[in-house]
C-alpha cells in the first residue's frame, strides 16, 4: 500500500444559474486501428482515465484533464475488464485469454509509473472485477472455469478460488455487510463473506451480468439473464422483487442523491427508473437505439446512456425527467466513464477505436479563476480533519441569519458523510478526489457551491 503526506487542494466552485442545456463533444481521442476500448475506469488521485483495448491488447492512459494520450501499456490477450483501487495506486485489468490457462491473466498496473508490475495468473476467462477495500482484495470472474479468483492486493497474488456457478460474468462488494455477489451468467448468484472467503448463500436467480449496490439501503441490483432487475436484500440475502418485462436490461448504476437506481433496456431502447425505497419501476424513458451502458452525473442531476445502434449518447435530466440532449459519438460506445472534477464523460468507441470526451456546463462545477480561496465558504484538510466553513446567509430583507448546510460527496456523487460547521473527522477516508456541496438555507436565494478537496494521505 502506498503511504502518503496529508495536504489539501480546495478550489472554490459555484454552480451555474442557467438552466440552458449545455452538454457537446468536446474532443474525440483517436486510438490506434483496430484497439476495440471496451472499458474505462477513472483513478480519482491521480485523475487519469484508463481505457482496455480489447483487439490490441493494450490499456490507454488518458489525462482527465488536458485530454491527451499518456501512455500505452501492453497487458495480456483481450483486456476486457477494468477496476481501480486508488489507496494501492494501482488499476487491475482483466485478461480474458483463449481457453488455455496461461492466456487468463489479470495486469496489475503502477498509476504512478502507467507500467505492469506483475501479472496474476488466473482461473479461465477471467471477464469483470471487483475491489474489497475493508480486506483489501480483489475479484475475478473467471467465465470459462465458474470459479473467482480471490487476489490479495497487497501481495498480487491469488488467495483461493471459489466455486461461483456455471459462466460467471458480474461481481460486486458490498461494503455495508462485507460481502461479495458473483452473478453465474445461468443459474444464480453465489454470496461470499468477504473477510472468510467462505459461501454464505446462494439466490435463484435466473443468472447475470451486471450489479449495482446501493449502500443506502443495503440492497444488491442485478441484471439478470433472464431480462430482469433483481434486488436482493443485503442483511438476508434473499431476493425481495423482480422488476420488468423480460426486457434485456443491459447495464446499471446507482444515483445515491435521487434514491434510484438507472437501467438501460437494450432491446426496447430505453432508461427505466427503480425507486430505492419501493422497489418499484417508476419510469421508462426512450433514449437511442440498444444502449449498452449507463452513468450517473451527480453535479448536474443527469444520466448518461451509450447507444451502441444510434452511435450516440443520450442524456437525461433527471427533474424534471426528459433527454436534454443527443450527442453523436464514434461506433458502438460500449464503456462510460465520469470525471466529476472536470464534469467530463469519457466514452468508449469500440469499432472505431476512439474516446470521446463529453462536456456538460449547465449546472456544473466552474473552478474559480482566482485559485486557491480559504474563505468563511471554503474548507480545508489538516492531518486528517476536514475544517468547514459555514457562513450565515442574509439574502432576504427582515430575515435573520441562518447557517447553511454542507454534504461530503466522493468522487462517484455518493453522500460519503453529513459536515458540520469546523472540524470534521475524515481520517477514515480513502485518498482520491471529494466534494463539499454546501446548500443555502430555504430562504435563500443563492445558487449551491461545491468545493473540490483532494485527500492524499493518512493521519
Amino acid at each position: 500500500m502506498r503511504k502518503f503526506a496529508i495536504f489539501a487542494v480546495v478550489v472554490a466552485a459555484a454552480l451555474a444559474a442557467t438552466l440552458a442545456s449545455g452538454q457537446w463533444l468536446e474532443t474525440t481521442i483517436q486510438l490506434p486501428d483496430s484497439s476495440g476500448p471496451i472499458a474505462l475506469c477513472l483513478d480519482p488521485v491521480t485523475r487519469k482515465v484508463y481505457s482496455a483495448n480489447f483487439l490490441a491488447g493494450t490499456v490507454t492512459v488518458i489525462d482527465a484533464q488536458s485530454c491527451s494520450i499518456l501512455a500505452s501499456i501492453r497487458v495480456g490477450y483481450r483486456p476486457s475488464a477494468l477496476v481501480c483501487y486508488p489507496a494501492a495506486g494501482k488499476v487491475y485489468c482483466a485478461n480474458t485469454g483463449e481457453s488455455v490457462p496461461p492466456d487468463s491473466t489479470v495486469s496489475v498496473i503502477d498509476c504512478v509509473g502507467d507500467s505492469v508490475i506483475r501479472e496474476v495468473r488466473v482461473m479461465r476467462g477471467p471477464c469483470a472485477l471487483a475491489v474489497n477495500l475493508t480486506n483489501d482484495k480483489v475479484y475475478a470472474v473467471n467465465f470459462c472455469s465458474d470459479y473467482v479468483s480471490v487476489i490479495s492486493a497487497t501481495t498480487d497474488s491469488v488467495l483461493v478460488n471459489v466455486y461461483c456457478g456455471n459462466a460467471p460474468m458480474a461481481v460486486c462488494h458490498n461494503p455495508v455487510v462485507n460481502k461479495v455477489y458473483c452473478a453465474s451468467g445461468i443459474h444464480y448468484v453465489t454470496v461470499l463473506d468477504g473477510a472468510s472467503n467462505r459461501t454464505l448463500a446462494v439466490i435463484d436467480i435466473l443468472g447475470g451480468w451486471r450489479f449495482c449496490v446501493d449502500t443506502i439501503h443495503n440492497k444488491v441490483y442485478c441484471a439478470t439473464a433472464g431480462g430482469q432487475v433483481g434486488i436482493i436484500d443485503g442483511r438476508t440475502d434473499s431476493l425481495r422483487a423482480l422488476l420488468g418485462n423480460a426486457s434485456w436490461v443491459y447495464d446499471l448504476c446507482w444515483a445515491q442523491p435521487n434514491g434510484m437506481v438507472y437501467a438501460v433496456t437494450y432491446d426496447c431502447d430505453s432508461l427505466i427508473g427503480i425507486d430505492c425505497s419501493t422497489d418499484s419501476v417508476v419510469f421508462s424513458i426512450y433514449v437511442g437505439e440498444y444502449p449498452r451502458a449507463v452513468c450517473y452525473n451527480a453535479i448536474n442531476n443527469r444520466v448518461y446512456c451509450a447507444n451502441g445502434g444510434s452511435l450516440s449518447v443520450s442524456v437525461v435530466d433527471c427533474s424534471p425527467l426528459r433527454v436534454v440532449r443527443e450527442i453523436t459519438v464514434g461506433e458502438l460506445p460500449r464503456a462510460l466513464a465520469w470525471d466529476p472534477a472536470t464534469n467530463r464523460t469519457f466514452v468508449a468507441n469500440y469499432l472505431s477505436s476512439s474516446i470521446s470526451v463529453l462536456r456538460d456546463s449547465a449546472g456544473g462545477v466552474e473552478e474559480s479563476k482566482k485559485g486557491e480561496v480559504r474563505s468563511d465558504e471554503a474548507a480545508t484538510v489538516v492531518r486528517g480533519v476536514l475544517y468547514v466553513g459555514l457562513g450565515t446567509r442574509s439574502d432576504l430583507p427582515g430575515r435573520k441569519s441562518v447557517m447553511s448546510r454542507a454534504v461530503l460527496l466522493d468522487a462517484s456523487g455518493r453522500r460519503v458523510m453529513e459536515l458540520q460547521a469546523g472540524p470534521n473527522d475524515v481520517g477514515h477516508l480513502a485518498p482520491g478526489v471529494y466534494f463539499v456541496r454546501s446548500e443555502p438555507p430555504a430562504v435563500s436565494c443563492q445558487p449551491s457551491a461545491v468545493s473540490k478537496v483532494v485527500i492524499t494521505g493518512t493521519r
